[in-house]
């Protein structure tokens, strides 16, 4: 399964947001910034954050191709925003969460 979801979650129970570090690191840095927000969405990561701005818009255009071309992508995608704004709301950083 994905490595997230298999390990982190279904293994070990956890429930919290997994967030990405930055994508130049010497495992990934081969990897174009796109290729590699999907990636790591597709392991399950929740949040993506990069320690260098330039890349984000190809990473977020990479996504959002992704998907409207995978619905168990976009669905789960949908998810992770959902569990960021519910992560947010139980740390009192949201007046009001709506669904």
């Amino acid at each position: 399964g994905d490595f997230f979801t298999g390990l982190l979650r279904e293994k070990l129970g956890f429930d919290g947001v997994v967030i990405s570090d930055s994508f130049h690191a010497a495992a990934v840095r081969d990897v174009p910034p796109a290729t590699a927000a999907v990636r790591f969405f597709r392991a399950g990561g929740t949040m993506l954050l990069d320690t260098d701005a330039s890349p984000i818009r190809r990473m977020a255009a990479a996504v959002r191709t992704r998907a409207r071309t995978h619905p168990d992508f976009a669905a789960a995608i949908k998810a992770d925003v959902l569990r960021v704004l519910e992560a947010k709301s139980a740390a009192g950083l949201l007046s009001t969460v709506q669904a």
